[in-house]
């Protein structure tokens, strides 16, 4: 049990709650720290906490932020702390503290996770039963470009990002404050309709927002809800967040709405509304970071009689290494259920969940040794800082618990470079989705376009990997297809593509082309043909490769993706529109 024995807000930006002992911070104006010892000098963490409140402080100042707040737990040392800094909202010198409200964004989907493996316990739900099982409307997703059957579809596949389902994008995905439709959730099966799939299911992990929403859909349905986003929210309340105690969480943002804090650009310039996810599964949870103590206590072990540990260490398995890419490329996040394992640069790994909407956050659980981390931030400059932060404490509190890094180092020696021949550096030439295409240019493999402006040469390397200005590099064959990683942006995994060269049937769509949403004009796309004969299709300076699939409809197939999206030109009264993988019609004008 959490054992709170002093708690203190200190001038306008820290607070700190600790067990069995007291550690405070005061800051000025400009973030920096100065650290006050605990009373207690052989207390729990000191180094960490010392080394915690010095890098956030730090990461504040440089990254011009405006709130930020962390919690970190030791399961087993039964030690909770919480810190928070900065404002929540900087016009009205809103402090930020344990009980500040954030929007955790993707991180929701770890609750969503829990919800759905509760009905699995009960007897409710089979993870590897197609979903029209249980919701027969959802059903024959059309226009599978790619391949698969939306029948096929189970609830393993929604929880590990395998179901081929592409995302539902645009204005029927979030909404600005006021505007929440709690509609959305009990629509969401019939916008589906006009989705395609965007690979076959079960055979690549494809980050999908709508599968999440999907789940949260189908847990109120098996509940016997008749509106989607109610029975969620009650079933979520009266489940996950009461048991635990998460009394300031909620799926429902309406009773927090005047608590959340104020979404920022940095730590001066406060947005002018808050983006709300209308698939409120995927990313709509309020919490804490005293609340999150809370979970990351029951996940790791604590006595919390919402979920049994047996069903927490089969979510946090690896589910997808029967996807041999997936579990094979060095840098690839391998997928559980509402989590992830999450490569780090030294080989460690942890498990957790990150997101990213107005608000950031970074989620990392280390079951082996029972510690957990979770910060997030109200600041857009912000968003780096999470990721940094985390694993800032994390790795301190593994060598202030154990002695030893995270990863020992090893003895193996460092990779040399090597000579490719002219056959092996031929066979991995080719478009890629990922980083497009890899050439031999005067002897040397190279990524002409890769970072937009110069060429990127790799270098083989005795390890198997290329190595660059930017970054290693790993490919691997597996069956017919190549694909490539890259080590230092974690999955990004890229398919070689063989794209149908452009005909003449696209040549009225070629162009700069603006786009109108709800009567504005916005800046558009342009598709053009590049220098290959293939399709290319620029989004705010970022380039897709396209296929053509009919006269009207172009098949993107985008960088961070495996496979990217659909797009549908239709004629509608002689004007142009454009029909993104489900969205509203864009009425397009050159």
């Amino acid at each position: 049990m959490r054992k709170i024995l002093k708690k203190l807000t200190v001038a306008m930006t820290a607070s700190v709650v600790l067990i069995s002992a007291f550690a405070g911070c005061v800051y000025d104006y400009n973030h920096e720290a100065v650290f006050t010892p605990p009373a207690t000098p052989n207390m729990p963490y000191l180094l960490t906490q010392q080394t915690g409140v010095a890098t956030a402080a730090q990461l504040m100042e440089v990254l011009d932020i405006a709130g930020l707040a962390f919690a970190f737990v030791d399961v087993n040392e039964g030690f909770v702390w919480t810190q928070s800094f900065g404002y929540a909202d900087v016009a009205s010198r809103t402090p930020v503290t344990e009980d500040t409200i954030f929007n955790i964004a993707s991180t929701a989907k770890m609750f969503t996770a829990v919800a759905v493996m509760q009905l699995v316990e009960g007897g409710y739900l089979d993870l590897d039963t197609p979903v029209v099982y249980y919701l027969p409307e959802f059903r024959n997703l059309p226009h599978p470009i790619f391949g698969g059957n939306s029948d096929d579809i189970t609830v393993r596949m929604l929880l590990t990002h395998t179901s081929g389902i592409h995302e539902l994008l645009g204005n029927t995905g979030a909404f600005e404050a006021g505007g929440l439709d709690r509609d959305f959730m009990n629509n969401l099966i019939p916008l589906m309709q006009d989705l395609h799939l965007q690979n076959t299911q079960n055979n690549r992990a494809t980050y999908a927002n709508t599968g999440y929403g999907l789940l949260g859909v189908l847990v109120a349905s098996i509940m016997g809800h008749e509106n989607y986003f109610d029975g969620f929210v009650n079933f979520t309340d009266e489940n996950i967040f009461a048991p635990l105690g998460m009394t300031n969480s909620s799926f429902d943002i309406e009773a927090h709405r005047h608590l959340i804090a104020t979404p920022h650009q940095n730590a001066s310039d406060a947005y002018p509304f808050h983006i709300y996810v209308g698939m409120t599964p995927t990313g709509g949870m309020s919490t804490t970071v005293a609340d999150m103590a809370r979970f990351m206590q029951a996940m790791l072990g604590g006595q919390n009689g919402v979920i049994s540990d047996e069903t927490i260490e089969y979510m946090a398995r690896n589910h997808t290494a029967h996807i041999p890419y997936l579990a094979t490329m060095p840098g690839g996040k391998q997928m559980g259920f509402g989590m992830m394992h999450l490569p780090h640069a030294d080989g460690a790994w942890t498990t957790g969940h990150g997101g990213n909407l107005q608000h950031h956050t970074e989620f990392f659980l280390d079951f082996e040794r029972g510690i957990g981390v979770f910060v997030v931030t109200n600041s857009t400059t912000g968003a780096p800082a999470t990721r940094m932060l985390a694993e800032t404490i994390w790795r301190t509190a593994v060598f202030e618990a154990t002695g030893s890094p995270v990863v020992q180092p090893t003895d193996a020696p460092a990779p040399t470079q090597i000579q490719l021949s002219a056959e092996e550096m031929e066979a991995l030439t080719g478009w890629y989705t990922m980083a497009g295409e890899l050439a031999i240019i005067d002897g040397t493999l190279v990524f002409p376009a890769f970072t937009g402006v110069m060429p990127v040469a790799l270098t083989p390397m005795s390890d198997g990997s290329f190595l660059s200005d930017v970054g290693s590099f790993w490919f691997e064959q597996v069956n017919d297809t190549m694909f490539v990683s890259l080590g230092f942006a974690q999955n990004m995994v890229g398919e070689r593509i063989y794209a149908t060269p452009a005909t003449s049937a696209i040549e009225h769509l070629l162009g700069d082309w603006g786009v109108h949403v709800e009567g504005e004009f916005h800046s558009g796309i342009t598709v053009s043909i590049n220098h290959a004969g293939l399709i290319v299709v620029s989004f705010g300076g970022m380039d897709f490769i396209a296929e053509q699939v009919d006269n009207y409809t172009l098949a993107f197939l985008g960088r961070h993706r495996i496979v990217g999206s659909v797009a549908t030109f239709e004629e509608i009264d002689g004007v142009l529109h454009m029909l993104y993988s489900g969205e509203f019609p864009l009425v397009l004008e050159n």
